[in-house]
């Protein structure tokens, strides 16, 4: 009779958290929203903090990092609070696709103030992608049940020309 009990319990527990894991768009919006404020706020205080006020592009970069490595932890935060069930893993392998832009390549004549101004645009449109990415990723995996349905993954694959990586392409794919 114990048993029978126990086993009662535990499936009326999984109920439970099978409809508050579902997909949530709502939880979606707060989640880019609280994530890119996050994000940008570490970004703000560490570049602050580093740049000296001559050379600053070494601040650039780890105040980026900065953004990358807290953003997902955010939106896997606020996901959590609001009764998701994702995967801070799976938030930043979803991040890990906003990275896609630096593999755009300067041409063979660029000048450094050039290429500064293509790596400025790439971080930018980096972080501003590294929230939805994340978020996305996140609420997929939220969806347990669903994600193990549909074979869900997401990944990151080089593309190379003749002599080098010339970029990448992400991906997230499902079965139906």
């Amino acid at each position: 009779m114990f048993v029978v009990g126990f086993a009662a319990l535990g499936q009326g527990a999984a109920h439970a958290d099978e409809s508050r894991a579902h997909f949530s768009g709502k939880r979606l919006v707060v989640e880019i929203l609280g994530g890119e404020l996050v994000g940008g706020l570490a970004t703000a205080l560490t570049f602050r903090g580093l740049c000296d006020g001559t050379d600053c592009f070494g601040s650039a970069m780890l105040a980026f990092g900065a953004d990358a490595a807290i953003t997902p932890i955010a939106v896997w935060g606020l996901g959590k609070a609001m009764g998701g069930a994702g995967s801070l893993g799976y938030a930043y392998v979803g991040s890990s696709i906003a990275f896609a832009p630096f593999g755009v390549t300067g041409s063979p004549d660029e000048t450094p103030g050039d290429t500064l101004t293509r790596v400025e645009i790439e971080v930018a449109i980096s972080s501003i992608l590294l929230a939805p990415c994340s978020a996305l990723a996140y609420e997929a995996t939220s969806q347990l049940r669903w994600s193990r349905e549909h074979a869900m993954t997401v990944g990151v694959q080089p593309l190379r020309d003749q002599r080098n990586v010339d970029g990448a392409i992400g991906m997230v794919s499902a079965r139906w």
